[in-house]
């Protein structure tokens, strides 16, 4: 039994994640709905918390919803309903945001260069500048700066918009001043979500996700692995657990988590077990789909955290049935839940039964008849990485972007993922929160030349507005209060005093 294991787990070293030398985004706090048009992807998908964002990818929020996306080059970007955005560019310092129509808020937090492309204008963020740009849907755009400052490029004209100020550009595009609104529940929810980058402390080099970590777990030391993150969670917890597997046609499986803190600490860095604080998450600067280390045996499919040194992590194996993620006829991916998307979701389950873990043998993680793109293996020890290529984006099947078609959104129910986070939240417990201390800086930078570009054809979209539900009364409404009964009252004030008065003199 004891050399099965061993076999096993020297096996297992040749299915550790592999990294990628790239820069991504996810998608954060949501209210409502949200959907995605993936790269590559012919229909659109639910939007959940923690789900990747990668250049080409184009967002969508609902009526009466809001989402925030926090990119990896130091931008977030926040949406009010009924707006659409698509990444076009998503590099290490520089990114590009196209909104055909819609409110966002766009907050630059670092020496980068952030760019908001619109059909007839282009407005570059400056260093920690915070602006809000406004797309109607007949294309005039309106643009208010509350930090910094932003330059907005038109065919006819170069603006300069101080802190403070607004302007209006007009389809023509002639830009002129414009008065400022007042601030809307849109500005209050951007500056509540704002409010958490500026009291987080955490400086481990990454931006996405980093202030959760502050919210929902502590800093220790350990002599081992130096400085570590330790999660706020209940007891029997352990990484990859709580979330599930999305296949992304460029990097195959991915891991989502449900944890609102769940994006860093799975695709950035590794997990190992300590004596004294339980799980700890070691920081990590190379992205994966998920540092785990595959298994399987005939029907079944394991994964487990992959340590610092490359291992399995102790006491963190999950396993599943094949079937969760491919037919065995076929190898296409099965998808078992009413999805958009001609992709598995799998949420995870301790489906099989510890005296079968022994039959386990070690392999890669399943892959369908698309083949995922080749990678370096990549291995951490103290701290430093090997050297990772680049990702070739475009060795994978994809379909252009000229020749699919970019629709409207179907409304699904998302109640699916709704049920499983709280199952999530209330039976393995996803943290609670805490404050930290701000921290800021402020740099100047230049301006780049407006180049043109093709926006995608976004036709005009129909859609009914929800019935307001009207509650009838039941009687007739009377404007006046039930008037009052004067003679009872005064024969009941009058009892009482005749009963008093014979007690007074009883005694």
């Amino acid at each position: 039994m004891r050399v099965l294991l061993t076999g096993i787990l020297v096996a297992l070293l040749a299915a550790t994640a592999s990294g990628y030398d790239i820069s991504v985004g996810r998608l954060g706090y949501m209210e409502g709905k949200v959907w995605i048009l993936k790269d590559g992807a012919m229909n659109w998908t639910d939007g959940t918390p923690n789900m990747l964002i990668e250049e080409g990818d184009i967002i969508e929020t609902g009526r009466r919803s809001r989402t925030e996306i926090e990119l990896g080059m130091g931008a977030t970007l926040w949406m009010n309903g009924n707006t659409r955005t698509e990444i076009t560019l998503l590099y290490y310092n520089e990114a590009s945001i196209s909104i055909p129509f819609g409110c966002i808020r766009v907050k630059n937090m670092q020496d980068n260069r952030l760019t908001v492309e619109t059909e007839n204008a282009s407005v570059y963020i400056d260093d920690d500048g915070d602006a809000r740009i406004k797309v109607k849907r007949d294309g005039r755009v309106e643009v208010y700066v509350f930090e910094g400052y932003a330059t907005v490029e038109t065919d006819e004209d170069i603006v300069k918009v101080q802190s403070g100020d607004g302007i209006y550009i007009s389809l023509s595009g002639r830009i002129r001043e414009r008065y400022p609104d007042r601030i809307d529940s849109f500005d209050r929810f951007c500056e509540c979500r704002g409010e958490r980058y500026r009291r987080s402390y955490a400086d481990i080099g990454i931006f996405i996700g980093a202030c959760d970590l502050d919210f929902y777990g502590t800093w220790v030391t350990i002599p081992a692995y130096g400085y570590v993150w330790r999660p706020r969670v209940v007891i029997g917890w352990r990484p990859f657990l709580c979330g599930y597997w999305f296949w992304d046609i460029s990097f195959g499986w991915v891991w989502v988590s449900y944890e609102p803190w769940g994006f860093l600490p799975y695709h950035y860095g590794h997990w190992a077990w300590c004596s004294s604080y339980g799980w700890v998450w070691v920081p990590g600067r190379v992205w994966s789909p998920a540092w785990v280390v595959w298994v399987h045996n005939g029907p079944y499919i394991g994964w487990a955290a992959a340590g610092p040194d490359g291992k399995p992590a102790s006491n963190s194996w999950t396993y599943v049935t094949r079937e969760s993620f491919y037919k065995e006829t076929s190898k296409r991916p099965v998808n078992y839940k009413e999805c958009l998307v001609n992709h598995p979701i799998y949420d995870v389950k301790d489906d099989i039964p510890k005296e079968r873990w022994k039959d386990i043998r070690p392999s890669g993680p399943p892959e369908p008849a698309d083949a995922r793109i080749a990678v370096a293996n990549e291995k951490v020890h103290n701290g430093q990485r090997a050297p990772v290529p680049p990702v070739e984006r475009k060795a994978a099947k994809k379909s252009s972007r000229e020749t699919r078609k970019i629709g409207t959104p179907v409304r699904n129910d998302r109640s699916v993922f709704q049920t499983k986070r709280e199952l999530c939240i209330k039976t393995k417990g996803l943290g609670r929160a805490d404050v930290s201390t701000p921290k800021k800086k402020t740099t100047i930078k230049g301006v780049k030349p407006r180049e043109k570009r093709n926006l995608p054809v976004t036709p005009p979209r129909k859609k009914k507005d929800d019935e307001k539900m009207i509650i009838k009364p039941r009687g007739k409404i009377n404007d006046k209060p039930p008037a009052r009964n004067v003679s009872e009252e005064h024969r009941n004030n009058k009892s009482k005093s005749q009963k008093f008065e014979r007690t007074v003199t009883s005694r």
